[in-house]
């Protein structure tokens, strides 16, 4: 089945406007909260510019959620965009979803991998900013001298298209610190 319409990706200047649609997502809420606030790179689709009904959040790590209630062509359209046939985006497409309509419409599809993953959420109350650090150990901003030094599979460039966007005055409160 070909989507007669395709789901438009909405222009950056309006995140902010589906930040209570990030807040519905029963599957882990902040990736797409860093999108909609701006925190973090990432895209966001919907059904048109008019229809919100469906809304993926797609992040620059490759994660995506949906909210709403997607219907079988908007699930196209994405699907679609997973296959990337016009090699328009290499990234990754880690989808995270609880509904079992969705899943089930995305089991029977060619070059889908359906894994099972868990989910650790954190209640969220004040944290201590008290550290007992061991002796020879000081607590510092992140800056771009100390960025360069950190290698793994998680780091910043997973999360953020580049160290400049990592170092906007929005991202301080999410910076990490060493």
């Amino acid at each position: 089945m070909i989507p007669t319409v395709e789901a438009q990706k909405v222009d950056f200047s309006m995140y902010s406007d589906f930040i209570h649609y990030a807040e519905t997502i029963d599957c882990g809420k902040v990736y797409p909260l860093s999108i909609a606030e701006g925190i973090q790179d990432g895209e966001i689709f919907a059904n048109s510019i008019n229809d919100h009904s469906a809304v993926l959040f797609w992040h620059h790590s490759g994660f995506a959620f949906f909210a709403g209630k997607p219907d079988e062509t908007f699930l196209e359209n994405i699907y679609e965009l997973i296959l990337n046939k016009n090699n328009t985006n290499p990234r990754r497409f880690v989808l995270l979803v609880k509904d079992e309509k969705i899943e089930k419409f995305f089991q029977l599809k060619e070059n889908i991998i359906l894994e099972k993953r868990y989910l650790f959420e954190y209640p969220q109350k004040e944290r201590s900013v008290d550290f007992n650090l061991p002796a020879g150990y000081e607590l510092r901003e992140i800056n771009t001298s100390l960025l360069s030094g950190i290698h793994g599979n998680i780091v910043p460039s997973l999360f953020w298209k580049d160290i400049d966007k990592f170092f906007e005055p929005a991202n301080k409160k999410s910076r990490l610190n060493c």
